[in-house]
């Protein structure tokens, strides 16, 4: 069954999938920027068949707004927790993917309803926000705003340092030269030109729920991996090493997600979610052997959720 829930009704724009099976346990996903894409559409199956009921949300929640992420109103999700509390679902977690992880980490620091936070290569601090589209040949370019807001306010956050044009040669000749989808020099550039102060950090150590996390040392988006590293820190310095997994591997690239979900995505073609990564054409097999851990280690988390 699937019900569309407006912003202009209900707080939030979304897409609830109940699951067969009566399950009354919902994860909100923030995996795409529109909600109802085919990325979100398989993710929807994915969970859904396997007895978990969804509700996409995407990080567009305005249907006139330009590509990217900018200013994301964490007050949707919410608006989307209660929602669902209407609807009968007993537990409500979140799982968030690259930038979504970002949206999912910030919600989960300020909501306690999120018994389970699952994220993929995530980024413990907010970011500047950016656009998406076509403007003087640029394909994206950043925002100079932050990524996130709540409450009305935006939330503090890390520049690029980068004026519109160098971000974009930035991406695009690294991206070239090295033969992959790549944008690690400008997270690079951003921390070496001052590094992130203590007040733009997501603060995942006040997280109430189980946090469970994934990145791969050859993730060439963003040092993912560091990242989970300095969450974990976070948590262990609040004794919440009980309520905190995090698995990094050393191949698996930005797009380390379970291996069941690649499948629903691409089926008999789901080698080639290894090509756009210059890692994962040399390292398929082994990418391949940590997706299929992440699957396991996902659905052993959500059964004792």
């Amino acid at each position: 069954m699937i019900e569309f829930a407006t912003l202009e009704a209900n707080g939030f724009k979304g897409f609830y999938a109940r699951s067969e099976r009566e399950a009354h346990k919902c994860l909100i996903l923030v995996v795409g920027e529109e909600g109802n894409g085919y990325i979100e559409r398989c993710a929807a199956k994915y969970f859904n068949s396997r007895g978990i009921n969804v509700l996409l949300l995407g990080m567009h929640q305005k249907s006139s707004e330009v590509p990217g992420l900018r200013r994301f109103d964490l007050g949707v999700i919410e608006a989307a927790i209660e929602w669902l509390r209407e609807r009968g679902e007993e537990k409500v977690g979140i799982l968030g993917a690259s930038m979504g992880a970002q949206v999912a980490l910030a919600a989960a620091e300020r909501m306690p309803q999120l018994s389970l936070v699952i994220g993929f290569a995530p980024i413990d601090y907010v970011t500047e926000g950016y656009y998406q589209g076509n403007k003087r040949g640029m394909k994206e370019w950043p925002a100079g705003c932050s990524a996130l807001s709540y409450e009305g306010e935006e939330l503090f956050y890390q520049p690029y340092y980068l004026k519109e044009e160098e971000f974009w040669k930035l991406y695009y000749e690294n991206t070239m030269r090295q033969r992959e989808l790549t944008s690690g020099a400008i997270f690079e550039h951003s921390e070496k030109h001052t590094r992130v102060p203590e007040k733009c950090f997501i603060k995942t150590e006040a997280i109430a729920g189980k946090l469970l996390l994934f990145a791969a040392e050859d993730d060439s988006m963003w040092n993912s991996a560091l990242y989970c590293k300095r969450i974990a820190k976070r948590r262990r310095a609040q004794d919440k090493e009980d309520l905190t997994e995090i698995h990094v591997y050393p191949y698996g690239t930005h797009l380390l997600y379970p291996q069941g979900l690649i499948v629903q995505m691409l089926s008999v073609f789901s080698g080639i979610v290894d090509k756009p990564y210059r890692s994962g054409r040399k390292n398929s097999r082994r990418c391949k052997e940590a997706r299929m851990d992440v699957e396991e280690k996902l659905w052993k988390a959500i059964r004792a959720w």
